[in-house]
């Protein structure tokens, strides 16, 4: 942080010091040790959610959403896969790679580590380690086999199901807006299938071999997002597909009970979703077909889970004490199962103990069936929202949401005054005082008032307590030059009145919301004025 201040220093509140022998001086000059609280602002950055600085000063950092892990299974054999049964074992080679996205540190990364197992078979574990700091990382597992007996003993194709786990672990935790994290970790499973008939998928009727090849035939390949929620849409990806002595001319995809809602301009590219009817696994078949009519197919598993919505709400504006503070439903749905906008309900209740009250939550309307809402907190403290939605098939989801709301602090007053000032003949006989306000708001706002007042110590008693207050300014001056005539001590009394800098909703506030102060706090030293004679100059002649 870097930040320059100038200040008038004030001249009354200083004690008297010794000027040591070293340091050259006249006759006439005294030391004098001033003591000066100086307020001061800053423009800082901030790697982390909230800050504060001697609790004055506070400011948020909007963090991205931070680190994010991604996990990748390719079932490598059986080629294809699905496979077709050849009255032998069936070995099974499996490589799980992690992708670390959003995080730029990769010397903080001390370890990836890969889990691989059949299924609710603990007893075939296999544990990888890597200890390279990329942010990529990949392993292959190649102890797995699907017994031959197994798949004779199936009364259908025979399907395993593999269980996968790609971790990264950090030296140090990371920070991100659900805290800190010492790993982030994904889960996959990947599913082989053995077939001792057809396959499982079922490609078009219409392609044929012919009968005399004239080539060498096309290869297949196809990828797909190994888990989807039903009503979501996914992307089959068969642009890896080639043909080693020409080009593919078509590509089609099946899946049986899945919904086709358009493909690339290639034809490589297919989306589709699967409705509800079809929650759990299910297979994408591809067939492709290159320029000499010579075929191939391959094939892919989905794991369709139920279209469950996520509930999300978003906290905006200000949360501060009378400011608008702005509700944002954020939640999400599968496409084709969206939620149901009149089904939706928030509530906001004051945290018991933390400050806030249920009364002083203010908001006009109904807060159900609504995207955004408008709310203003008239008491800080802690608070909580809890939203519910629902979509069109009746799944549900409800999260809750604790934020703070943090008060609405006066500002801070301080003023500078000369201390002792002279009246100037050359001024019709008057000192000219110069006042300067030093006074600032902690949390933001705008000092849009100041009123400026005087009381004169007519008896000279010592005491201003039976004096009346003066106002001679409330033009939101700061810095201002007070005109006195009578030879005296003064009293200087500031007050500043605050106008809102965030947004507000105008119907539940008041002109007493807005907050003020004044120079009671200061030292009484720093806030007297002495008004004395210009002594007589004198010229001796012998």
């Amino acid at each position: 942080m870097f930040y320059s201040v100038h200040y008038t220093t004030p001249s009354a509140n200083f004690t008297i010091e010794d000027v040591p022998e070293s340091f050259g001086k006249g006759t006439w000059v005294i030391g004098r040790l001033y003591y000066v609280t100086i307020p001061y602002y800053f423009t800082g950055i901030a790697n982390v959610t909230s800050y504060s600085y001697s609790g004055n000063v506070s400011f948020e950092s909007g963090l991205s959403e931070g680190p994010s892990l991604t996990g990748l299974v390719v079932v490598n054999k059986p080629d294809p896969n699905p496979f077709k049964y050849a009255n032998a074992d069936v070995p099974v080679n499996l490589t799980l790679k992690g992708i670390l996205s959003g995080y730029e540190n990769s010397s903080n990364i001390a370890e990836w580590v890969f889990y691989a197992q059949e299924k609710e078979n603990l007893g075939t574990l296999d544990t990888k380690k890597s200890y390279e700091k990329s942010k990529t990382s990949s392993q292959a597992f190649g102890k797995f086999t699907i017994p031959k007996m197994k798949v004779e003993n199936s009364t259908d194709n025979y399907q395993q199901v593999y269980e996968l786990r790609v971790t990264v672990r950090f030296s140090k935790p990371i920070e991100t807006k659900e805290g800190k994290k010492d790993f982030l970790s994904e889960k996959l499973e990947a599913t082989v299938e053995v077939y001792k008939g057809e396959p499982t998928v079922s490609f078009p009727p219409n392609i044929e071999e012919p009968p005399t090849p004239k080539g060498r035939p096309p290869v297949a390949s196809i990828f797909a997002n190994p888990i989807v929620k039903a009503g979501d849409e996914l992307v089959a990806n068969g642009s890896g597909s080639y043909d080693p002595d020409g080009d593919i001319i078509g590509y089609y995809f099946a899946s049986e009970g899945a919904n086709f809602v358009s493909y690339s301009q290639k034809g490589d590219l297919a989306t589709l979703w699967y409705p509800s009817e079809r929650v759990g696994q299910n297979s994408i078949g591809l067939t492709v077909v290159d320029k000499d009519m010579m075929i191939d197919s391959a094939g892919t598993f989905v794991r369709v889970i139920e279209p469950i919505p996520e509930a999300l709400l978003e906290i905006g504006g200000t949360k501060k004490q009378n400011r608008k503070v702005t509700l944002i439903d954020k939640s999400t749905s599968p496409k084709h199962y969206p939620i149901k906008t009149d089904k939706t309900k928030i509530t906001i209740s004051a945290v018991a103990g933390a400050g806030g009250s249920n009364a002083a939550i203010k908001y006009s309307g109904s807060l159900n069936g609504i995207y955004q809402k408008d709310v203003l907190f008239r008491e800080p403290g802690l608070y909580k929202a809890t939203i519910y939605v629902e979509n069109t098939l009746g799944y549900s989801a409800t999260n809750e949401v604790t934020f703070e709301i943090v008060p609405d602090d006066p500002p801070i007053m301080y003023f500078s005054t000369p201390g002792r000032v002279y009246r100037d003949p050359q001024k019709g006989n008057k000192a000219i005082v110069t006042l300067d306000d030093l006074s600032y708001s902690p949390d933001g706002d705008i000092i849009s008032r100041r009123v400026w007042e005087y009381r004169f110590d007519s008896d000279n008693d010592k005491s201003f307590a039976d004096e009346s207050w003066v106002v001679f300014s409330d033009a939101n001056e700061h810095r201002l030059n007070l005109e006195l005539s009578h030879v005296g001590r003064y009293e200087i009394r500031h007050t500043a009145y605050e106008s809102f800098n965030q947004p507000t909703i105008d119907e539940f506030v008041t002109a007493a919301d807005r907050r003020h102060a004044d120079s009671s706090d200061q030292h009484i030293d720093e806030k007297i004025v002495e008004v004395v004679n210009l002594g007589p100059e004198g010229d001796w002649t012998w």
